[in-house]
């Protein structure tokens, strides 16, 4: 079963700030929440940021939290609905206060699988301006999610393989969240591009939101996983 992601939602970003709320959006039973988050990360030793939601709250599951002391942060979570909410807002917190200029993009997909929701997943920083991540071999013919944190604010970055959504904060950090379409058992990287060709500060994740189980109809009892690399 493919992967449908919902991109709608627009990016929110702050200049400063301890905290940033996504737009107002509704969501249906099943939906995965895919909340992909940046930080700036100056002076004092790394708080991992929080996230959380209004009305009744909901249960997060954190697939990355990763930064260091002047330093780009990326950080990730993920709930599904057990049933349909209307009027839902997200907020990114930082974790202390040397942190500022929080931004979110959220995602809203289905087809996923709701049992093993984490595939591959990889995580680094690097200098390199125009960046290729590292690969990740995906376990499902899932959706592959990069998120990435340039500290060294040079501009608005692109990506010439990933949809994604890119900020650029002046005077403090800019960043992106971005996904494509993966293969089974096939080596994936997803590209970064800061503006500019000076040396960047970039810290990314780059991981595998898998595809769900597909039911064989006509065979009771009967289901095929997609393909699972060792």
């Amino acid at each position: 079963m493919s992967i449908t992601v919902d991109n709608s939602l627009p990016r929110r970003s702050s200049d400063g700030g301890a905290s940033i709320t996504s737009d107002t959006f509704n969501a249906v039973t099943n939906d995965l929440i895919l909340a992909c988050g940046n930080l700036d990360q100056n002076g004092l030793a790394f708080v991992v940021p929080t996230i959380s939601n209004n009305g009744a709250a909901l249960t997060w599951t954190n697939i990355a939290n990763i930064g260091a002391s002047n330093s780009g942060t990326v950080c990730a979570w993920f709930t599904i609905l057990a049933s349909d909410r209307s009027g839902l807002t997200v907020t990114l917190t930082r974790g202390n206060t040397n942190a500022d200029s929080p931004s979110i993009k959220i995602y809203l997909l289905q087809g996923h699988d709701s049992a093993d929701v984490l595939g591959a997943i990889t995580n680094n920083t690097s200098n390199t301006n125009n960046l290729t991540t590292a690969s990740i071999t995906p376990e499902t013919s899932g959706v592959g999610f990069g998120i990435g944190t340039d500290w060294d604010q040079l501009g608005l970055p692109t990506s010439s393989d990933l949809t994604e959504s890119g900020f650029d904060t002046p005077g403090d950090i800019s960043g992106l969240a971005g996904f494509k379409d993966l293969t089974a058992g096939v080596a994936a990287t997803a590209n970064m591009d800061a503006a500019g060709g000076l040396s960047a500060a970039w810290r990314y994740v780059w991981f595998e939101i898998r595809a769900a189980v597909v039911a064989v109809t006509g065979i009771p009892g009967v289901t095929i996983a997609p393909y699972r690399a060792a």
